[in-house]
């Protein structure tokens, strides 16, 4: 799955943080001792990346959601 156009979205912290850590996951299997992942490395990129598409999230609803403040008198 090759991410297009992410300059539009990568003014969001999670979302830089996102593609960072998917770009490292893919260098690591890319590496000659990618056979020595463990289960271990799994729980943790599993961990992590939910955290982060969970970070995402919520800051995507936070910029829709301020589209509907209403600055009134």
């Amino acid at each position: 799955m090759e991410l297009c156009h992410t300059d539009i979205f990568l003014h969001s912290a999670a979302a830089k943080q996102l593609v960072e850590l998917i770009q490292n996951r893919r260098q690591k299997w890319a590496e000659p001792q990618a056979e020595w992942l463990s289960v271990n490395d799994f729980e943790d990129y599993e961990q992590e990346l939910h955290q982060l598409v969970m970070l995402l999230e919520c800051e995507l609803l936070q910029e829709e959601l301020s589209r509907y403040d209403v600055t009134a008198e």
